[in-house]
């Protein structure tokens, strides 16, 4: 009767292992990021960029000295290989193990990437095999979960995609006294802060404070003009000047970033930021500006200017 007893309970624990692992052991991970597919290829597809934010410190290069599309975690070995427009193969190995995964990526809603990395493990039909294989596929998971994370973490970061630490926030100065100039040479910096300095002196004798850095914006006309316009954010409404204009902003929100060095650093943040509105699908109803930290008048040295450079947006 014992033995019986003890026979039924292995073919029980046999017909167990065969109903709950299945021929075909499924792991899969599934995310979602605010990002853009584009972000999501450049960093998913490239060897060089997959090694700025994959786990494992090690730098692995092949055998012609360029980054290995082969990289190690945990002991396991990850080659991702046929990149596509949405979509990476990626064969991993470990020790016996052997087998083929994807990572694919969609658009969820307007900004949010749906990223699933899945992979199919065939189950053998020895059942301690199929166990081992079945706890090899959740150790698999977490490793997968780990590297997915580290990904995000890394892309979600706009200094590691773009260079440049983007803040979004609200706009706080909304009244403004304006100045706008047309001028045929490009506006040198003597030529801004007499503006700012015009606009400063009729502050003062309308008893109205200047409440945060000059704004700058310069900008070519359709006849190749030069056009520079100089916003100084004030406290309080003041009646219109000739020269000088009374402007309010509407209070809504603003990309931002603090750039340091000189035009050529500025111009660089401004081309980040119309990559980042392309990605995120944004629209500036309003021109962008800078705010000048820095009063350049006082420092000759561009590379210690520090501009903060803004772009409304909705």
């Amino acid at each position: 009767m014992r033995k019986l007893l003890v026979v039924v309970l292995v073919l029980l624990c046999l017909a167990s292992i065969y109903i709950f692992i299945p021929d075909q052991i499924m792991v899969s991970k599934v995310e979602e990021v605010e990002s853009s597919e584009r972000i999501i290829a450049k960093y998913l597809n490239s060897n060089e960029n997959r090694q700025k934010w994959w786990p494992s410190s090690e730098q692995i290069l092949d055998s012609t000295g360029f980054e290995s599309s082969v990289l190690d975690y945990e002991g396991y070995k990850f080659d991702f290989r046929n990149p596509g427009y949405n979509f990476n193969e990626v064969l991993i190995i470990n020790n016996s193990l052997k087998t083929n995964s994807i990572i694919t990526w969609d658009l969820s809603t307007k900004n949010l990437i749906r990223i699933h990395w899945k992979v199919s493990i065939p189950a053998s039909y020895n059942p301690i095999t199929r166990v081992f294989q079945y706890i090899r596929a959740h150790r698999l998971k977490s490793h997968m979960a780990l590297i997915m994370e580290s990904f995000l973490r890394f892309i979600v970061n706009s200094k590691n995609v773009y260079g440049i630490h983007f803040e979004r926030e609200i706009v706080q100065d909304t009244i403004l006294a304006t100045s706008n100039t047309i001028s045929t040479f490009y506006p040198k910096t003597p030529d801004v802060y007499n503006r700012i300095n015009s606009i400063k002196k009729y502050l003062r004798q309308q008893g109205a404070n200047q409440v945060n850095p000059a704004m700058l914006n310069i900008s070519k006309n359709e006849q190749g003009a030069f056009q520079l316009i100089i916003a100084v954010p004030i406290n309080r409404i003041i009646p219109p000047v000739q020269g000088i204009l009374i402007n309010r902003m509407v209070s809504g929100n603003i990309l931002v970033a603090q750039i340091k060095g000189g035009p050529y650093s500025v111009a660089k943040g401004f081309d980040q930021m119309n990559l980042y509105l392309k990605d995120f699908k944004l629209v500036s109803p309003a021109m962008p500006f800078q705010s000048l930290i820095t009063d350049r008048a006082d420092e000759p040295d561009t590379s210690k200017w520090i501009t903060k450079i803004y772009y409304p947006i909705f």
